[in-house]
């Protein structure tokens, strides 16, 4: 293992040692006055693994005051928990002392800390793979809680008694997931019951915490692998509520051989080449109401309306979970249209070259690429878009609305579901080339919804 971190630090794989060069000043500068500094955490981690971290934080037995003094250039960020920014290299380096966390009472955040050393401070940490430290200047790694061989191992442990883990911080249940998912490790036995028994107890924590640890989930290299644990744990239905209906949703084995609706999600998350978030969760979400639209005839079964339902249902999770407004606008529409392109060829051209021109299309062509993958491997109609994309890129056609939901208040159209509605059927009109300019929109409007116009 040592061998192979003096190889790292000798910029032999992924990382820029001009990345790290500024961290290395900061604990040069510690050791030089007496003080220990280490490289702490997911840096260590993803140096002994082989990957680029992304950032290199010190922690250090100096106080906030003697960091302060050290280092005059300095953003003061997290006084309470000892943590400072030195703003004096080309990079920001974020500096820790060692501390103790006190009680924790909101299954959030401690409620103080007390100054402490290098072993209490390690053992206060997560997991045992992000308590590992190291001296990049001696190129030695101190492991006091096993995180080494748990590297080698390939197993996600948490430092200490799991239970009393997960209850300090509740959003570790999802951060042993997300670690699984990203590293393709196996979490260890102990920790992955504990994060079963003490799912529940994420409802506590911010929307916008969850949200971020399940981008990180889904964008992972292992997100099928993600998606399938977040069920197992019971976290499924209580983060993204419907999706864990569409496990056992049978399908037609002729469209999806490889089984059930949820095992043909997790395919379409592990196909995307581009982890665009939107693509991401239009991904995760374009069948998620396959479960409620179900209907079988002699023909076969069908799901009729599933991708205008599921729509609707991913801008409401979406919601809850405080994405952007522009990230939930580009998820609509990825799935309110994913059915569209598996007919592509039979479309007219110009109301296909209509569609190209959409800023989103190139990523509902990677959905589209995705989503066959993720089946039945029948790629003519994405080869047709495919080539037809390429003959209209020489000749780009910018993309713009005819109508805004301001143009449609002005005219005296009330605010409400109706808006929506309309516009809808606007764009539809104009890819159908029955209207083509903001005048034969408004004439239609004011034609169409005579009775919605107030004076």
């Amino acid at each position: 293992m040592l061998s192979q971190v003096i190889l790292l630090l000798k910029n032999k794989l992924k990382f820029s040692a001009a990345e790290a060069a500024p961290s290395k000043k900061v604990i040069k500068r510690f050791q030089r006055t007496g003080f220990e500094a280490f490289w702490v955490g997911g840096s260590v981690r993803d140096l002994l693994l082989g990957r680029k971290p992304k950032d290199f934080d010190v922690a250090t037995n100096a106080t906030p005051k003697q960091i302060a003094k050290l280092f005059p250039k300095h953003l003061m960020i997290g006084k309470k928990f000892g943590i400072i920014i030195t703003t004096e290299f080309r990079k920001p380096v974020e500096i820790a002392s060692f501390r103790k966390d006190l009680t924790y009472h909101d299954g959030r955040r401690p409620s103080g800390i007390r100054l402490a050393n290098m072993e209490e401070d390690v053992k206060r940490r997560d997991f045992t793979i992000n308590g590992l430290l190291m001296d990049p200047l001696t190129a030695q790694v101190i492991d006091l809680v096993g995180g080494t061989q748990d590297l080698k191992k390939k197993r996600i442990r948490t430092i200490g008694d799991p239970f009393k883990r997960f209850k300090e911080d509740h959003l570790r249940v999802l951060r042993a997931i997300r670690f699984s998912a990203q590293l393709g490790f196996k979490i260890e036995k102990a920790t992955w019951e504990a994060v079963k028994k003490t799912a529940k107890r994420v409802k506590r924590i911010s929307a916008e915490r969850i949200r971020d640890e399940l981008i990180k989930i889904f964008s992972s290299d292992n997100p099928d692998k993600g998606l399938k644990m977040l069920l197992e744990a019971g976290l499924l239905k209580i983060l993204l509520p419907g999706a864990e209906k569409m496990k056992g949703v049978a399908q037609s084995k002729k469209f999806h051989p490889e089984g059930d609706v949820f095992n043909h999600v997790a395919l379409v998350l592990k196909a995307l080449k581009n982890k665009d978030t939107a693509l991401v969760m239009a991904a995760l979400l374009h069948d998620i109401e396959k479960s409620s639209c179900r209907f079988t005839d002699q023909k076969g079964t069908h799901f009729y309306g599933h991708e205008t339902k599921g729509a609707k249902t991913a801008q409401k999770i979406m919601k809850h979970l405080r994405f952007s407004r522009d990230e939930i606008e580009k998820t609509e529409y990825l799935i309110k249209n994913h059915l569209k392109w598996f007919s592509a060829s039979n479309m007219r051209l110009t109301r296909l070259e209509n569609y190209m021109a959409n800023p989103y299309f190139d990523l509902a062509v990677e959905l589209l690429r995705a989503d066959i993958e993720g089946s039945n491997k029948d790629f003519s109609e994405y080869r047709f878009i495919m080539t037809q994309l390429r003959r209209f890129k020489r000749k780009p056609k910018p993309f713009k609305k005819l109508i805004t939901g301001r143009d449609l208040l002005k005219i005296g159209i009330k605010e409400g579901p109706i808006i929506g509605s309309v516009l809808d059927q606007i764009e539809e009109k104009r890819l159908n080339e029955e209207v083509f300019t903001t005048a034969d929109a408004i004439k239609w409007v004011k034609k169409a919804y005579k009775k919605h116009i107030t004076a």
